[in-house]
């Protein structure tokens, strides 16, 4: 069950970060679409063939957005903002984490 949670919750960040992406340009998309786009998102991580899923999850995107009506240039620009996004929060959060995990990897050592 937690699984469920955590995954319900990795689709709703999703959601809300695609819902911010189509806010950039002033585009009303139904919130269902959203939920669609995050699930097949998550779904794409799982068909990676590349490090960090590159292109592939782009491909998905641009895929899923033009069979729901939008147009081809919209969607590549949604998915290289959200690529965008990713890779900028990573490459931010990324090394505060590996500090704090290293800094907390030293205390457990020095204890012993």
């Amino acid at each position: 069950i937690v699984t469920f949670l955590v995954s319900l919750v990795n689709i709703f960040i999703f959601t809300t970060m695609f819902f911010l992406e189509f806010k950039i340009f002033n585009i009303d998309f139904p919130y269902t679409y959203l939920i669609l786009l995050a699930s097949v998102n998550s779904l794409s991580l799982l068909l990676s063939i590349t490090p960090g899923s590159f292109g592939v999850k782009e491909g998905f995107i641009i895929f899923v957005l033009t069979s729901l009506g939008l147009s081809f240039e919209l969607s590549i620009l949604i998915s290289l903002i959200d690529r965008a996004a990713v890779s900028i929060t990573i490459l931010i959060l990324g090394p505060i984490f590996t500090n704090y995990l290293l800094k907390r990897k030293n205390e457990i050592n020095t204890k012993e």
